[in-house]
C-alpha cells in the first residue's frame, strides 16, 4: 500500500475529467472505507478532491 505525507507532489491516476493532472497531498481523509487510505488532495487546476491510494502516484514516477 503506498503512503503519503502532507506536501508530497502526486499525480491523480483516476479516469475522467482529473486524469493526470498534478497536485500537493493535504492529508488523510477523516473518513476511511476498506483498507486503502483515501488523501485529500489539492489540484494544481484549483480543485480539491479525495482520492484512494491505489488513485494516486508520485509526480516524480509519472513523467517519467
Amino acid at each position: 500500500m503506498k503512503e503519503f505525507k502532507p506536501g508530497d507532489r502526486v499525480v491523480s491516476l483516476l479516469s475522467g475529467y482529473y486524469l493526470g493532472v498534478p497536485g500537493v497531498i493535504v492529508g488523510r481523509s477523516q473518513v476511511q472505507y476498506g483498507n486503502r487510505i483515501r488523501y485529500i488532495v489539492d489540484l494544481d487546476c484549483g480543485q480539491r478532491i479525495y482520492l484512494d491510494s491505489k488513485n494516486i502516484e508520485p509526480l516524480e514516477k509519472y513523467r517519467r
